[in-house]
């Protein structure tokens, strides 16, 4: 119910935006991230819900948040996109950069959507973040908010890894699974279709709370209920981003 509702706010919006940039009412595109995250499944679902009302939206996958980033600043055909709030927020903080400074001045926030649960799957014998400490730890493809989100939870924690490697979720998986890496991470909203059905309790692997003092003044604390995947018995405390749609400011023709 709560993100059918959310999916009608943000259909509304929508809307609403369509009409004050004046495109053509029955082209939108919108840019989210892997065909296996949550994302992509809510542009669906959001690609649904306005087509009775004569909206054609086109859902691209993509990398993650900050390709949707650069993908609305000035990819055609792309006038919307799904982003972490903290990804938005890194960028609207760099000033050093001239390009970063140009699409921060030129996305506008449309609409907030829902939490994004910090998924951190790994080993058993691995009981905390805090024990990510000299370990192998999957942080996301570079480019992705998965990758941007895990280096600032090392960074406000000062919890320090051997190794942050940088690959995308499903390689991620296969290497845990090999036990070439320790743990890794995903951010999107439960249940995450890959945890979904690449995983099982043959597997040896859990969820990992995340309860650092640190890192919860920063990201709030939430909790990933027990059976959200079968192999998952008891209820896990993380954090969570949220996600927001943004779009291309269209009302400034020039940037800022």
């Amino acid at each position: 119910m709560r993100r059918g509702l959310v999916g009608l706010g943000v259909g509304i919006a929508l809307f609403a935006m369509a009409g004050q940039v004046a495109l053509a009412a029955e082209s939108l595109g919108l840019i989210t991230g892997s065909d296996k995250g949550t994302y992509y499944q809510f542009g669906l679902n959001l690609q649904a819900l306005v087509k009775p009302q004569g909206i054609d939206l086109t859902v691209y996958p993509s990398r993650g948040s900050v390709e949707n980033i650069y993908a609305v600043f000035q990819r055609p055909g792309v006038q919307m996109g799904i982003v972490q709030a903290d990804v938005l927020a890194f960028v609207s903080r760099i000033q050093t950069d001239p390009v970063l400074k140009r699409i921060a001045g030129k996305t506008k926030l449309v609409f907030p959507l829902y939490n994004e649960e910090i998924h951190l799957l790994g080993r058993r014998d691995i009981a905390s973040f805090d024990d990510l400490a000299d370990r192998r730890v999957a942080i996301g493809r570079d480019g992705s908010g998965t990758y941007l989100t895990s280096r600032l939870l090392f960074k406000t924690s000062e919890v320090v890894p051997k190794d942050m490697v940088p690959i995308d979720t499903d390689e991620a998986l296969a290497e845990l699974k090999a036990g070439r890496i320790d743990a890794m991470f995903y951010v999107a909203g439960y249940p995450v279709k890959l945890l979904t059905e690449k995983v099982t309790a043959d597997d040896g692997l859990a969820l990992i709370p995340i309860t650092n003092k640190s890192i919860a003044e920063f990201y709030p604390s939430v909790e990933i209920p027990a059976g959200t995947y079968t192999w998952q018995a008891t209820p896990v405390p993380t954090v969570a981003v949220k996600a927001v749609l943004v779009s291309f400011d269209f009302r400034q023709r020039t940037a800022t």
